[in-house]
């Protein structure tokens, strides 16, 4: 895990940073972690995150996690674009 972050609405996030080639690992990690968010995530504790990539649109760098279990470590098709401000 790199970043466990508690966000203003109260909201874990729990992200490991990958690159989309970096580790032959990637979908294991992501799914383990997935797994834990869901057996643990509570109305009033509620936990996000995953495996998070970078994607650069122009000259923007975006984080992007996905919320489910992925069988896929370069298709980020569906993935959610990481915005602190939206869980304030």
């Amino acid at each position: 895990m790199d970043f466990i972050i508690r966000l203003k609405n109260g909201t874990i996030a729990l992200f490991d940073t990958k690159t989309l080639d970096s580790d032959k690992e990637f979908c294991n990690k992501h799914n383990a972690l997935i797994n834990y968010i869901t057996e643990n995530s509570k109305p009033e504790r509620k936990i996000i995150g995953g495996v998070i990539v970078p994607k650069k649109t122009g000259d923007v760098t975006l984080w992007k996690y996905c919320e489910n279990l992925i069988d896929n470590p370069t298709d980020t098709t569906g993935w959610t674009t990481f915005d602190p401000s939206k869980f304030s």
